[in-house]
């Protein structure tokens, strides 16, 4: 967690600070946006959003201990327990605050973003670099404008030889802002695809977008995986090296299927995978881009073969859990396309007679792309699952497409509708994948099934 004097934080942010007393500083550690979450000696940065204002909390924050506010130029009242420090854009304060911490230290960072595969391929980095790096990874899933800077400013302490931070945007130039505040020596790009789409006109406009966590002129190597749209055009515009990966192909790195090992071709070495228990190709995919950032840290090959094992995959992220005998894939954190397809061709064969069932939630934010986009993961899932049934209204060009073709499918728009037709379907032995938008809480689908056997 960083530290800051006040009279530190109004000339990073450029912000007029006149305390109550000019000749003590005060200091404050760690900062918040949410005053619910506030803690004592924090600083409380009031953000604007859609729906709430951060500056009617203030008084909140006070009860919380925090002991400054970052507040806008226009903000009317004063705060006898609460120094205020105003700028014209509290957001942006706090992006300049992080770049800044930075800027004390010498952290080598690694930036990844991809449309999927992107926290899951952070937690690898981050598993195999921290036995032999001082390492800090971004906690969940903090990559927005707003959670990148809270994660620099509360989960870093500046000791860290390498922080590896996760990346998102939603429309062009979120990540050449990013990287403005954390300058990647490493920067990544996992996988393009229709997530967050409302935003774009194709899949190129998002692999351009994507492409400026290469932006930044003095980062080290770029790892980019091979089969993405446009991906010889995203390379030429580096000036420095670009690694490439992907499964099944003469990339720098990849991995034979037929014979389990991972190789390099850039070095003309390879490892087993025999210890490599993540489940799905897109895993195997994920896996490729981390172990290139660990060559680059200079891990050894046995090294990164011995760290295998310990490679874990974050909280709903093709999580098996068996209840009353059924096998639930649990993928509901999030969803786009290409996940969903990767999901499927992933699921796991049932034993004694058991049907393999989708349980899809709509994809959210995908603009003119919508229609189109959920009819092909429809189409895509006739070859592997028995039945399917959607929560979403998104979802009905699949259940269309499902029923015409004479298939079991079934759409709700509210979720004790979807669980009285799960109740009926789902049995024991069957194997169930919960995959949708992170809005539609899938996972709550397991908790509601009890210790009962159906057969």
């Amino acid at each position: 967690m960083r530290s800051f004097s006040l009279r530190e934080v109004a000339q990073i942010t450029g912000a007029n600070f006149s305390g109550k007393d000019p000749g003590k500083d005060q200091w404050v550690t760690g900062v918040c946006v949410d005053s619910r979450n506030g803690k004592p000696g924090q600083l409380f940065i009031a953000l604007k959003g859609e729906k709430v204002d951060g500056h009617y909390f203030i008084e909140d924050a006070i009860t919380k201990g925090c002991k400054a506010a970052i507040v806008e130029l226009n903000y009317p009242y004063l705060h006898d327990q609460m120094e205020l420090i105003k700028v014209a854009d509290p957001l942006k304060a706090l992006q300049q605050m992080a770049k800044a911490a930075l800027l004390k230290e010498k952290s080598q960072i690694v930036a990844v973003t991809g449309s999927v595969g992107k926290t899951t391929t952070k937690e690898m980095i981050g598993a195999l670099l921290s036995p032999f790096y001082r390492t800090k990874v971004s906690p969940g899933n903090h990559n927005s404008q707003i959670g990148l800077p809270l994660t620099i400013l509360n989960h870093t302490d500046g000791k860290e030889e390498i922080i590896v931070l996760e990346m998102a945007m939603s429309e062009a130039g979120q990540l050449a802002n990013l990287i403005s505040i954390a300058p990647p020596d490493v920067a990544v790009l996992t996988a393009v695809g229709l997530a967050h789409a409302s935003n774009f006109c194709s899949v190129e406009e998002i692999a351009f977008a994507k492409g400026e966590i290469f932006g930044f002129a003095c980062t080290k190597l770029g790892i980019i995986a091979q089969n993405i749209p446009c991906y010889k055009e995203i390379c030429q515009k580096t000036a420095y090296p670009m690694h490439s990966f992907a499964v099944n192909s003469l990339a720098d790195y990849t991995i034979s299927s037929c014979s389990q090992k991972l190789i390099s071709h850039l070095e003309n070495h390879c490892i087993s995978l025999k210890h490599f228990s993540l489940e799905g190709k897109h895993n195997l995919h994920n896996l490729l881009a981390a172990v290139a950032v660990a060559r680059y840290f200079q891990l050894s090959w046995e090294a990164i073969e011995a760290r295998l094992p310990f490679l874990k995959l974050p909280e709903k992220r093709f999580e098996r859990v068996v209840k009353n005998n059924i096998v639930f894939i649990n993928d509901s954190y999030n969803a786009c396309e290409l996940s969903i397809k990767a999901a499927l061709e992933s699921l796991p064969q049932p034993t004694k007679g058991g049907k393999k069932i989708a349980v899809f939630g709509s994809l959210l934010e995908l603009g003119a792309f919508s229609q189109e986009c959920h009819f092909r993961i429809g189409q895509y899932a006739l070859e592997f699952v028995d039945e399917c049934h959607c929560y979403g209204l998104e979802c009905q060009p699949i259940v269309d497409l499902w029923k015409k073709k004479g298939r079991l499918a079934s759409l709700h728009s509210d979720f004790m509708s979807l669980m009285e037709v799960l109740k009926k379907r789902i049995c024991s032995y069957d194997v169930v994948l919960l995959k949708g938008s992170n809005q539609k809480k899938l996972w709550q689908v397991i908790d509601a099934f009890t210790n009962e056997d159906k057969r």
